[in-house]
């Protein structure tokens, strides 16, 4: 299951394209390598692409870490030194997974 990018589900192409396999007389196909591949190929097109960004996830995960750095150089000009590292420290942890999840999940989606 993605955070950012909405995942596809793949049974909907995949039982299309089998189902007209099986409707499909093989004796009338010239070159069987071809068709299979042609078929594959229109799977993978059905399937693939850029997929559906959640920009609301998105939003709340800046929001958030926002509020986390805030708090941390709120903290730190009211001299609680061992919070505001703690909440700098969580920022920085923060903005990495974040930042990780999205090069990841773009990646992964091709």
């Amino acid at each position: 299951m993605g955070i950012f990018f909405r995942q596809q589900s793949l049974l909907p192409a995949i039982s299309t394209s089998i189902e007209e396999a099986i409707r499909t007389n093989p004796v009338g196909i010239s070159n069987l390598r071809q068709e299979v591949a042609n078929r594959a190929n229109r799977v993978v097109q059905q399937v693939s692409g850029p997929g559906q960004f959640y920009w609301i996830r998105l939003i709340f995960a800046a929001l958030f870490l926002f509020a986390i750095l805030g708090a941390g150089i709120y903290t730190d000009l009211h001299n609680l030194e061992v919070w505001s590292k703690m909440l700098l420290h969580s920022f920085e942890i923060l903005l990495g997974i974040i930042v990780g999840l999205l090069g990841g999940e773009a990646a992964a989606r091709g």
